[in-house]
This record gives C-alpha cells, sequence and structure tokens, in this order.
C-alpha cells in the first residue's frame, strides 16, 4: 500500500479501515471496476454487479475453484506464486484484457 498512496494518483483514494459495510457497498457498486485477490470486496462486488476480476494462487487453499466469485460480471485468473516475493506471476496484460473484457 506505500507504493500507490506514494502515487498521489487523483483517482487514487485510501480508504482502508475508514468504511462501514453500507459505505464500501455504495462505493464498489458506484466502481467502474473491482480488482481484487479472493476476499470480501470482490465478492460484494460480484453481487452488486459490478465488473470485477479476483486474482488467485493456482493451488490450494486458496484457489479458483473453490473461492472464484460468481456472478455475471465477475472473472478471475489464477497464476503461480513467486516464493521470493510473495507476488502472482499474472500478467498486467491479461488483467487489463479480462476487466476491458467486461466493459464491452
Amino acid at each position: 500500500m506505500a507504493s500507490l498512496r506514494s502515487l498521489e494518483h487523483p483517482h487514487f483514494v485510501d480508504t482502508i479501515g475508514q468504511l462501514d459495510l453500507k459505505q464500501l457497498m455504495a462505493l464498489i457498486q458506484d466502481a467502474d471496476g473491482l480488482l481484487a485477490s479472493s476476499t470480501g470486496p470482490l465478492h460484494l462486488a460480484a453481487a452488486l454487479n459490478t465488473p470485477c476480476v479476483g486474482l488467485f494462487g493456482k493451488k490450494a487453499p486458496a484457489w479458483p475453484e473453490r473461492w472464484h466469485p460468481v456472478g455475471l460480471n465477475a472473472r478471475w485468473l489464477a497464476g503461480e506464486t513467486d516464493a521470493a516475493t510473495n507476488s502472482l506471476d499474472i500478467p498486467s496484460e491479461a488483467v487489463w484484457e479480462e476487466l476491458n473484457s467486461l466493459w464491452r
């Protein structure tokens, strides 16, 4: 989060820990899209029909076969986890294509 906060982008607003559930749902419902790991906000977006893409590792227990979002505007991608960086090997181009396909 520190690297995102340092961007000072006009469309980035840090709301971590500042919203109750109703406020978070309103924010997600108004969003053009949501990109998240397998978390509650991802599933809220799917339920609210907000275009969303979930990022998952390929292995249990955090795999998409069990935890993927369910909805008409929900997609997910899975990648191998890099043990050294604890990040997912999912190309940003693939993430963009999934989001873009939901906006078409």
